[in-house]
């Protein structure tokens, strides 16, 4: 089965391959590239 949103699978895959930092807070998981920016950010939800 296809992605209905394949703009924002790629858009997810693309910042995970340029990942080199992380950080958990606060039940959230951080990303981020080799310039510190964040490039997604993913919250713990039950």
């Amino acid at each position: 089965m296809a992605c209905p949103n394949i703009t924002l699978s790629n858009a997810i895959k693309k910042a995970l391959a340029e990942t080199q930092a992380y950080k958990i807070e606060n039940l959230k998981l951080l990303l981020y590239n080799t310039k510190g920016e964040e490039l997604l950010r993913y919250k713990k939800v039950d």
